[in-house]
């Protein structure tokens, strides 16, 4: 299209056409026969000075070397490119390739080229090269140890050509960057109980990414791998989980097997699984073997849902085995998970395992029972067990350590544990002292011989024993002495909630902003609460949370009828992309009220239990400090109770005329009395109410005559009259 006005005298040939007159554009033009072939208006010429001068990544095209006549000199030997090594490289030895060139009007016959890596003069070699004007060869140094995990830099300088200073300076100088992938031993048996520090997370777009979650499979605290496809709006994004490099020259029989969970989002959303096989540590993915996969329909493990989707337990898992036996012989094998996002739903990756020959490995999963804090001193564990072998185990022995001092070991025969399957297994009851326990659970002695990884085989953990109680109505503000009984504990040696200083007092705290070990966990653990007169019941707290990306903070909350042996009910389970109150990429200290949200739980499941108990449990991603405060449980599952600054309030119901309410707020549980008087005097009630604290009772009037009638009430602390008109 012509802009009208548009200058049109630049263009002979072509009258109605306006050209660029900008200096780079004006070049590319020259360069063909037709420069005004090229339709260009005012406008556009406009739109890309403006461009030109501004743009960040453009900015500096108005003064590259493409505006520069070439430099042509007699001794011009320069760097092509540098072959390798290149942005990955294989553990061991690897021998630096240079690709040179002659620019020059005169033939090269000689040439000194300096090698540093990491900054340190590795080579200064000689070269003797044949090449006559814009001739190319590759020059090659001697090997370069290169250690697993590292990065490093290679950089090619050219001194000297034809024995002299080489002429034009500019195509001397070359660099690289490499990575040299971690290096592991077979079996490779990764359960993503925390994120592998020996393995590789690529995110290319750096937004969503392959991260640890609960994931429930055979046990509700199952940890695994996870893309949040239901978030991720970059459609086509590919995010690449890769394992360290290993060694198949003498496999007989390589396999990899996995487990993996998907649930499609309505709407034929094909988000994608695959697996890839590189031989040359991800130097190059093009030559990269695809083994596996697999999506939408295909790829789904659980139905379709609408809502962001994570597997309820064993039954939407699937496990998958892939043969490797074209790859025997192979030193420097790696295998690359990548997701690719369709804007659909989430995706899980768990218990990935790698054998290269027959092998028997039994590993405990996990401790189902107990948990690790509960009232009971001699419980039975239950544990979770499961083959990453890839022979059926028949039989094994387990054997408890309690407080360093061993118990008789079990064995358990007539098995049939194939590859990959889990079972559960129930041990003897042990006796623990009231406190904190430290526990080993290990297996041993699969089919009564050697274990091929040994380093599987048990479980460290803490178990407190505890029987502090409450009741219902509760309140717990953390601002007096609470340790002996709302309890913080960690399975292992792991950071654990604290109490920390905020503007509510004191506030219990996980510190996530110090603490890189992504997947660890850690209770906050209420005392033995009775339910038992309740008919509803409802949990509100406070939460606070200044999200740091990419880490996600997640905050399940438990309920345990049985006094904490097992949580069978997850009440609360969101991350803090979900909950966050702020952002911040300081360490998150809450300094007002608007940093704070209040958080409603309906727990009628547990009205009429006597024994029930919640956990706050906080999974760590990393990411910023998690504070709640301020726990209240009512006996009532109003979400949204009369809010009041006295310690009462009397006011009329909204359903009737003749009904009335009493809220109270009180600072803790004591038995207040409430009289009514009619206008004559006669007392119309006279009652005590024990244990009330932020309840609300109601005085139904509709039996009565209509009237003024006096309501008294008194707490521990005060006497108040209040009058009220029932209309009948």
């Amino acid at each position: 299209p012509v802009q009208n006005g548009s200058d049109h005298s630049s263009c002979p040939s072509h009258p109605q056409i306006s050209c660029s007159t900008n200096k780079m554009f004006q070049n590319y033009m020259d360069y063909t026969n037709d420069a005004c072939m090229n339709l260009i208006t005012q406008g556009q010429v406009s739109r890309m000075d403006v461009v030109l001068a501004n743009s960040p990544r453009r900015k500096s095209l108005t003064t590259s070397p493409g505006l520069l006549d070439p430099i042509v000199v007699v001794n011009d030997l320069g760097i092509r490119s540098i072959v390798t090594p290149g942005s990955q490289l294989c553990p061991g030895m690897s021998t630096p390739n240079l690709e040179v060139r002659n620019y020059g009007t005169g033939m090269v016959t000689s040439t000194q080229i300096r090698l540093f890596k990491n900054d340190v003069e590795v080579e200064t070699k000689n070269f003797t090269l044949s090449l006559n004007q814009l001739e190319s060869t590759t020059v090659s140094f001697t090997p370069v140890s290169n250690a697993a995990g590292s990065t490093s830099e290679y950089k090619f300088e050219i001194l000297q050509t034809n024995g002299t200073t080489d002429d034009n300076s500019l195509n001397n100088k070359d660099s690289i960057n490499t990575t040299t992938p971690q290096q592991t031993s077979l079996p490779i048996a990764e359960l993503f109980n925390t994120i592998p520090a020996t393995w590789e997370i690529q995110n290319p777009d750096g937004l969503q990414t392959w991260t640890l979650r609960t994931a429930p499979g055979n046990s509700p605290t199952n940890q695994a791998m996870f893309v949040n496809f239901y978030d991720y709006e970059e459609i086509g994004a590919l995010d690449r989980l890769v394992t360290p490099v290993f060694d198949l020259s003498s496999a007989t029989t390589p396999v990899i097997k996995f487990d993996r969970a998907y649930a499609r989002y309505p709407g034929g959303e094909l988000d994608e699984l695959s697996i890839l096989v590189s031989l040359d540590c991800g130097a190059d993915l093009s030559l990269a073997t695809e083994v596996f996969k697999k999506s939408g329909t295909a790829l789904s493990t659980a139905p379709t849902t609408a809502v962001s989707f994570t597997p309820s337990g064993a039954s939407q898992w699937v496990t998958e085995t892939i043969p490797l036996t074209g790859f025997i012989g192979q030193p420097n094998v790696q295998i690359i998970f990548v997701a690719k996002n369709d804007y659909g739903n989430n995706l899980y990756l768990d218990n990935v395992l790698v054998l290269s020959d027959e092998t028997t490995d039994l590993t405990i999963t996990s401790v189902l029972e107990p948990s690790p804090l509960f009232c009971n001193p001699s419980p039975t564990p239950i544990i979770e067990v499961q083959n990453l072998g890839s022979t059926i185990i028949t039989s094994f022995k387990t054997i408890t350590t309690i407080n360093g001092t061993s118990q008789p070991p079990q064995l358990f025969t007539g098995q049939n544990l194939i590859p990959g399957e889990t079972i559960q297994v129930t041990l003897n009851t042990t006796q623990l002292t009231n406190g904190e326990n430290n526990i080993m659970f290990a297996v041993s002695e699969p089919n009564l011989g050697t274990d091929d990884n040994p380093a599987n085989d048990f479980i460290l953990m803490k178990q407190i024993v505890n029987a502090s109680t409450d009741k219902i109505p509760l309140r717990e503000d953390f601002d007096s002495d609470f340790s002996d009984s709302w309890i913080f504990v960690s399975q292992n040696i792991e950071e654990i909630w604290k109490p920390e200083s905020t503007n509510k007092g004191t506030s219990p705290s996980y510190p996530a902003f110090t603490n890189s070990n992504i997947g660890q966990q850690s209770w906050l653990v209420s005392p033995v609460l009775d339910f038992s007169t309740a008919q509803e019941g409802g949990l509100f707290f406070d939460l606070s949370y200044g999200k740091r990306s990419p880490g996600s903070e997640r905050l399940t909350i438990m309920a345990s009828t049985d006094c904490g042996i097992t949580y069978s009910d997850v009440l609360y389970d969101l991350t803090g992309d979900q909950f966050a109150t702020a952002s911040s990429t300081q360490s998150w200290i809450p300094a007002d009220d608007s940093q704070w949200r209040r958080e409603y739980i309906n727990v009628n499941l547990l009205a009429g239990e006597p024994q029930a108990r919640l956990a706050f449990v906080v999974t760590n991603d990393y990411g910023n400090n998690l504070y709640i405060d301020n726990i209240e449980i009512y006996n009532d599952d109003n979400p949204f109770p009369a809010e009041i600054e006295s310690s009462y309030m009397v006011y009329s119901s909204s359903t009737s005329s003749n009904q009335f309410k009493i809220t109270f707020n009180l600072p803790q549980r004591q038995t207040v009395r409430i009289q009514l008087y009619s206008m004559s005097g006669q007392i119309m009630l006279d009652s005590d109410f024990i244990d009330t604290l932020n309840q609300t009772y109601t005085l139904d009037l509709s039996e009565q005559n209509s009237g003024l009638y006096i309501v008294r009430v008194f707490t521990e602390n005060e006497v108040g009259s209040t009058k009220i008109f029932s209309a009948r």
